[in-house]
């Protein structure tokens, strides 16, 4: 995955016959990736389905941003994690790097953080929020994917405190105008585990 991931979003979008919840988390990410902006009222219209009844598919708007941004994030995660290089916990690594490089260059992301800068933060950092759990599990899959004798020595804590330290380093230097603190995130991730594995 070299480009962009919005690039090559379909300029059409999703068809449904009859929308079911799943379909309105289709929806949304598409709306999202095409750089609009996501509102529960403009999404209801275009899946013809009452407000209510989108409000009790997806939640409010902030859950709904959260529910599509981790579900970029995952189809992020897997592209990274298959094109990543070197072997053990460096493959995870890189898999990290790639995965915020190719976040952190996004327009769409890049969009959403400028215009609503406050929010997308609130959405990243939420510990209790879809992205902030799954990247954790996701680094922690990926690690006993590379290191399966080591991975279950570590807590899950420890892929939590990594995730949001990760997170931030990326995001809350984009919104703040900086740039994305990448390779430190990266530095911070291989001096936690290699504590942990050689302990």
């Amino acid at each position: 995955m070299t480009e962009a991931i919005s690039a090559g979003v379909s300029s059409e979008p999703p068809q449904f016959r009859k929308p079911r919840p799943a379909d309105a988390i289709e929806m949304a990410t598409w709306v999202f990736r095409t750089g609009e902006r996501v509102d529960l009222q403009s999404l209801a219209d275009r899946l013809d389905v009452g407000r209510t009844t989108l409000y009790r598919w997806v939640g409010d708007r902030e859950q709904l941003l959260d529910q599509v941004m981790a579900t970029i994030a995952r189809d992020v995660w897997l592209d990274a994690a298959q094109d990543a290089k070197g072997n053990g916990l460096e493959h995870t690594l890189d898999a990290a790097r790639l995965f915020m490089n190719w976040t952190a260059s996004d327009p769409a992301l890049i969009r959403f953080a400028d215009r609503e800068p406050a929010l997308m933060l609130r959405v990243l950092m939420n510990p209790q929020g879809r992205i902030a759990r799954n990247m954790a599990l996701s680094l922690r899959a990926q690690l006993e994917a590379d290191l399966p004798e080591v991975a279950g020595k570590i807590g899950p804590g420890v892929f939590d405190l990594l995730a949001s330290a990760a997170t931030a380093l990326e995001w809350a230097n984009v919104v703040a105008g900086h740039e994305a603190q990448i390779d430190t995130a990266v530095d911070v991730m291989r001096t936690v585990l290699n504590a942990h594995i050689r302990t």
